[in-house]
């Protein structure tokens, strides 16, 4: 669901996003005893809440299992032919991130470093060690 609702027209700046929705009760979908989708962002209103569940919903949805030997299960599925990017609500509340956090590429060379770092320093703490083993032998 949240994949549907972050298609955006411009490719994001960085993979981290921040979603500050406040979620209302909204009918929910799937059936009776096991209901889905019961709460939605209040910034998407009840009708294209409704339009969006309808229209992700498969057409068609089957599971079978054989028990003729193999053992085998199948599953028949047909997506919707209505959703496309018209069925997609303006959503408020969704940022990407910035600064140090959302900077993958600054913490990942920070903690290749470190590990560079570290492993001199077991080098030579090594190195000293075998020079301080053979004094003594």
């Amino acid at each position: 669901m949240l994949e549907a609702l972050l298609v955006v027209d411009e490719k994001p700046a960085g993979e981290l996003v921040h979603i500050e929705w406040r979620m209302t009760s909204a009918q929910p979908a799937g059936s009776a005893t096991e209901p889905i989708w019961s709460t939605r962002p209040d910034s998407i209103s009840s009708s294209e809440w409704t339009t969006i569940q309808q229209e992700l919903y498969p057409k068609l949805l089957t599971i079978s299992y054989c028990d003729c030997g193999i053992d085998g299960m199948e599953i028949s599925w047909r997506s919707s032919d209505n959703f496309d990017s018209n069925s997609i609500p303006q959503v408020e509340g969704i940022t990407v991130a910035k600064g140090l956090v959302s900077n993958e590429n600054l913490w990942l060379t920070c903690g290749i470093g470190l590990l560079l770092f570290a492993g001199g320093i077991e080098y030579y703490r090594v190195k000293a060690a075998e020079k301080l083993a053979k004094e003594y032998l």
